[in-house]
């Protein structure tokens, strides 16, 4: 990350994610007024209809439907629960983006995204 930083662009940041084993790490752009996230296994948004066998797991694991913190995150990837937690309404606080662009599913937008990840973090972790 120390290596890259000096590549990124004027107002963008890394989000090293606390409590991960995985090294799960946000990028932090400020594009056109507004701050985005870009997020790599930390999130799920699967809009598209999930049926069949890959959609019984995707339910399952708790990747689908819609903006989710996957049980595979949870299993593989936190090491401290706890930590992460506080670490991501902190960032989240701090931060306030108004957009994260997924590895997995759509992108999720709006001025109320602070707070939709801070309840879905609440509820999930």
């Amino acid at each position: 990350m120390e290596e890259a930083t000096s590549l990124l662009p004027t107002g963008a940041c890394w989000l090293e994610c606390e409590g991960t084993r995985a090294g799960e790490t946000f990028l932090s752009l400020a594009l056109e007024g507004r701050r985005v996230w870009l997020a790599c296994d930390a999130f799920f948004n699967i809009v598209r209809p999930t049926t069949g066998p890959i959609g019984v797991i995707m339910r399952a694991l708790k990747g689908a439907p819609g903006l989710s913190i996957g049980q595979t995150f949870k299993w593989l990837a936190l090491k401290d629960t706890t930590a992460y937690r506080s670490w991501l309404l902190e960032a989240l606080d701090r931060e306030r983006p108004t957009e994260m662009w997924l590895s997995h599913g759509e992108t999720v937008a709006g001025d109320d995204l602070p707070e939709r990840l801070t309840a879905l973090a609440k509820r999930r972790l």
